[in-house]
């Protein structure tokens, strides 16, 4: 069985779009002076390719809540019904109620700068890793 090599200077997706007479004469022509009138488009690299852009700031992490095997069942079973089963947003929604029941604004609740920076400081060590 033979094998056909091809040339480093081959055009291989020459006459893909056009003339393919014109390629056919190319062929024989080992002249690498006279190739193709077809232009090369560099291809960009780029980052991300589509998909989700690029979350700025904080990501979510998870935490460690400690309950009752039956209080833990309870709140699943509400996240189902009312969260789609979002237990993260269950419990977001509940607190945010009980706020409001209680007249507290969650919104103006500050944390410390300095707390938020070992979060900030934990995730930019634990991403730029990948």
């Amino acid at each position: 069985m033979g094998v056909k090599k091809f040339s480093k200077d081959m055009d291989l997706t020459a006459g893909f779009f056009g003339d393919f007479s014109r390629v056919e004469s190319d062929q024989g022509n080992k002249d690498p002076s006279a190739a193709s009138n077809i232009p090369v488009v560099e291809s960009i690299d780029r980052k991300g390719h589509g998909g989700r852009p690029q979350k700025e700031g904080l990501k979510k992490e998870q935490f460690t809540l400690t309950l009752h095997p039956e209080t833990y069942e309870k709140l699943k079973i509400l996240a189902a019904d009312y969260t789609g089963g979002n237990f993260s947003r269950l419990v977001t929604d509940a607190i945010k109620a009980y706020c409001d029941k209680f007249e507290v604004d969650f919104e103006d609740i500050q944390v410390d700068p300095e707390i938020l920076q070992k979060y900030i400081d934990r995730q930019e060590k634990k991403f730029k890793k990948k």
